[in-house]
Protein backbone atom coordinates (compact mmCIF):
# COMPACT_ATOMS: atom_id res chain seq x y z
CA UNK A 1 0.00 0.00 0.00
CA UNK A 2 1.51 3.31 -1.00
CA UNK A 3 1.74 6.22 1.38
CA UNK A 4 -0.82 8.17 -0.66
CA UNK A 5 -3.26 5.25 -0.49
CA UNK A 6 -2.80 5.07 3.28
CA UNK A 7 -3.36 8.81 3.55
CA UNK A 8 -6.51 8.61 1.43
CA UNK A 9 -7.83 5.69 3.49
CA UNK A 10 -7.17 7.38 6.82
CA UNK A 11 -8.68 10.68 5.70
CA UNK A 12 -11.83 8.92 4.52
CA UNK A 13 -12.07 7.04 7.81
CA UNK A 14 -11.63 10.30 9.73
CA UNK A 15 -14.39 11.98 7.79
CA UNK A 16 -16.77 9.08 8.44
CA UNK A 17 -15.85 8.76 12.11
CA UNK A 18 -16.05 12.45 12.91
CA UNK A 19 -19.24 13.18 11.01
CA UNK A 20 -21.02 10.26 12.62
CA UNK A 21 -19.74 11.01 16.13
CA UNK A 22 -22.57 11.75 18.53
CA UNK A 23 -20.39 14.21 20.45
CA UNK A 24 -19.56 16.36 17.44
CA UNK A 25 -21.75 19.45 17.22
CA UNK A 26 -20.79 20.31 13.66
CA UNK A 27 -19.48 18.07 10.90
CA UNK A 28 -15.81 18.13 9.97
CA UNK A 29 -14.98 20.15 6.89
CA UNK A 30 -14.40 17.98 3.85
CA UNK A 31 -10.87 17.14 2.79
CA UNK A 32 -9.24 19.62 0.44
CA UNK A 33 -10.40 19.38 -3.17
CA UNK A 34 -7.16 17.75 -4.29
CA UNK A 35 -7.53 14.96 -1.77
CA UNK A 36 -6.23 14.43 1.72
CA UNK A 37 -2.76 15.51 2.69
CA UNK A 38 -0.50 15.34 5.72
CA UNK A 39 -2.91 17.33 7.87
CA UNK A 40 -5.83 15.14 6.79
CA UNK A 41 -3.89 12.00 7.66
CA UNK A 42 -3.01 13.31 11.10
CA UNK A 43 -6.49 14.66 11.78
CA UNK A 44 -8.06 11.29 10.90
CA UNK A 45 -6.58 9.74 14.01
CA UNK A 46 -8.10 12.34 16.32
CA UNK A 47 -11.45 10.56 16.53
CA UNK A 48 -9.87 7.92 18.78
CA UNK A 49 -8.36 10.41 21.23
CA UNK A 50 -11.42 11.45 23.23
CA UNK A 51 -11.07 15.12 22.44
CA UNK A 52 -12.78 17.64 24.66
CA UNK A 53 -15.46 19.81 23.11
CA UNK A 54 -13.01 22.72 23.16
CA UNK A 55 -10.40 20.62 21.34
CA UNK A 56 -12.99 19.51 18.78
CA UNK A 57 -13.91 23.14 18.10
CA UNK A 58 -10.23 24.03 17.70
CA UNK A 59 -9.66 21.08 15.34
CA UNK A 60 -12.63 22.19 13.23
CA UNK A 61 -11.29 25.75 13.07
CA UNK A 62 -7.76 24.63 12.17
CA UNK A 63 -8.99 22.26 9.46
CA UNK A 64 -11.31 24.88 8.00
CA UNK A 65 -8.43 27.38 7.85
CA UNK A 66 -6.29 24.70 6.24
CA UNK A 67 -8.97 23.97 3.65
CA UNK A 68 -9.12 27.64 2.71
CA UNK A 69 -5.32 27.98 2.59
CA UNK A 70 -4.83 24.74 0.66
CA UNK A 71 -7.43 25.43 -2.06
CA UNK A 72 -5.30 27.84 -4.14
CA UNK A 73 -2.23 25.63 -3.60
CA UNK A 74 -4.15 22.64 -4.91
CA UNK A 75 -5.28 24.71 -7.90
CA UNK A 76 -1.63 25.59 -8.61
CA UNK A 77 -0.61 21.97 -8.32
CA UNK A 78 -3.36 20.88 -10.71
CA UNK A 79 -2.37 23.60 -13.19
CA UNK A 80 1.27 22.48 -13.01
CA UNK A 81 0.25 18.86 -13.59
CA UNK A 82 -1.96 19.87 -16.50
CA UNK A 83 0.81 21.93 -18.12
CA UNK A 84 3.28 19.08 -17.83
CA UNK A 85 0.74 16.54 -19.08
CA UNK A 86 -0.15 18.65 -22.11
CA UNK A 87 3.50 18.72 -23.14
CA UNK A 88 4.16 15.06 -22.38
CA UNK A 89 1.14 13.81 -24.28
CA UNK A 90 1.30 16.22 -27.21
CA UNK A 91 1.00 14.44 -30.55
CA UNK A 92 3.97 16.16 -32.09
CA UNK A 93 7.34 17.46 -31.06
CA UNK A 94 10.35 15.92 -29.44
CA UNK A 95 10.91 16.46 -25.75
CA UNK A 96 13.96 16.38 -23.57
CA UNK A 97 14.50 16.69 -19.85
CA UNK A 98 15.75 20.24 -20.32
CA UNK A 99 12.63 21.16 -22.31
CA UNK A 100 10.44 19.99 -19.42
CA UNK A 101 12.55 21.62 -16.69
CA UNK A 102 10.33 24.68 -16.18
CA UNK A 103 7.14 22.61 -16.00
CA UNK A 104 8.79 20.09 -13.70
CA UNK A 105 10.12 22.86 -11.41
CA UNK A 106 6.69 24.50 -11.27
CA UNK A 107 5.19 21.16 -10.26
CA UNK A 108 7.83 20.57 -7.58
CA UNK A 109 7.34 24.08 -6.13
CA UNK A 110 3.55 23.70 -6.04
CA UNK A 111 3.82 20.34 -4.26
CA UNK A 112 6.34 21.75 -1.76
CA UNK A 113 4.02 24.66 -0.95
CA UNK A 114 1.10 22.32 -0.38
CA UNK A 115 3.25 20.02 1.77
CA UNK A 116 4.44 22.98 3.86
CA UNK A 117 0.84 24.07 4.48
CA UNK A 118 -0.04 20.51 5.50
CA UNK A 119 2.88 20.28 7.93
CA UNK A 120 2.02 23.66 9.51
CA UNK A 121 -1.54 22.46 10.01
CA UNK A 122 -0.33 19.16 11.44
CA UNK A 123 1.82 20.95 14.00
CA UNK A 124 -1.13 23.15 14.99
CA UNK A 125 -3.30 20.06 15.46
CA UNK A 126 -0.61 18.27 17.45
CA UNK A 127 -0.20 21.29 19.75
CA UNK A 128 -3.82 20.85 20.90
CA UNK A 129 -3.15 17.43 22.40
CA UNK A 130 -2.36 16.64 26.01
CA UNK A 131 0.69 14.47 26.76
CA UNK A 132 -1.62 11.47 27.33
CA UNK A 133 -3.35 12.06 24.00
CA UNK A 134 0.03 12.30 22.24
CA UNK A 135 1.08 9.01 23.82
CA UNK A 136 -2.18 7.40 22.66
CA UNK A 137 -1.65 8.85 19.20
CA UNK A 138 1.87 7.39 19.07
CA UNK A 139 0.45 3.98 20.03
CA UNK A 140 -2.25 4.23 17.35
CA UNK A 141 0.33 5.22 14.75
CA UNK A 142 2.53 2.24 15.65
CA UNK A 143 -0.43 -0.14 15.36
CA UNK A 144 -1.51 1.33 12.01
CA UNK A 145 2.04 1.05 10.71
CA UNK A 146 2.13 -2.60 11.77
CA UNK A 147 -1.17 -3.22 9.98
CA UNK A 148 0.14 -1.47 6.86
CA UNK A 149 3.22 -3.69 6.86
CA UNK A 150 1.08 -6.80 7.34
CA UNK A 151 -1.19 -5.72 4.49
CA UNK A 152 1.83 -5.12 2.26
CA UNK A 153 3.12 -8.60 3.05
CA UNK A 154 -0.25 -10.23 2.41
CA UNK A 155 -0.80 -8.45 -0.88
CA UNK A 156 2.76 -8.59 -2.20
CA UNK A 157 2.86 -10.70 -5.31
CA UNK A 158 4.84 -13.85 -4.85
CA UNK A 159 7.01 -15.33 -7.52
CA UNK A 160 6.08 -18.85 -8.54
CA UNK A 161 8.30 -21.49 -7.05
CA UNK A 162 10.93 -22.69 -9.41
CA UNK A 163 11.00 -26.43 -10.02
CA UNK A 164 13.87 -28.15 -8.30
Amino acid sequence: MTRSTLVAFTAAALTIALTSSASAQTPMPPPPPGGPDVAGHYAMLFHALSLTSTQEEQVHAILEAHRVAAAPLIDSLRAAHDALDSRLFAANGDLSISALADDRDRLVRAQAQLDAEGWQTTLKLRSLLTPDQRAHLADLHAKLESLRQQTDELLRPTLPSSPR
